[in-house]
């Protein structure tokens, strides 16, 4: 019973923490689609990486022993945002080289 108040801080100290995550992705949404979708994924990435690592420590909190567990999920999550980063990085500045291309074709087919 002793271990159920520090377990509620840190609890509630992850929903906050997490939910700050949510408010840069809803509050600051782009124009373009491509750029929107890559911008709430980053900020959703960070809100669910923060969800796991507040979760194991609620938990271990608890006496339950999940940092194993957590651990390789917590890795398994990582290395994906490092994925997702670098792909999205990859495809919006290809689209930037592809439409700076059109843009000149255009501009010297013209004259």
């Amino acid at each position: 019973m002793a271990h159920i108040p520090p377990a509620a801080i840190m609890f509630s100290i992850t929903i906050i923490f997490a939910a700050m995550f949510f408010i840069p992705a809803t509050k600051y949404p782009r124009k373009n689609k491509l750029i929107n979708f890559y911008w709430s994924g980053f900020w959703i990435y960070l809100a669910f990486i923060a969800s796991i690592a507040g979760a194991a420590n609620t938990l271990w909190i608890l006496r339950y022993d999940t940092m194993s567990l957590a651990d390789a999920i917590l890795t398994g999550v990582s290395a994906s945002f490092v994925v997702f980063v670098m792909f999205a990085w990859l495809r919006l500045s290809g689209s930037v080289f592809f439409a700076a291309i059109k843009h000149f074709r255009k501009k010297f087919a013209q004259g």
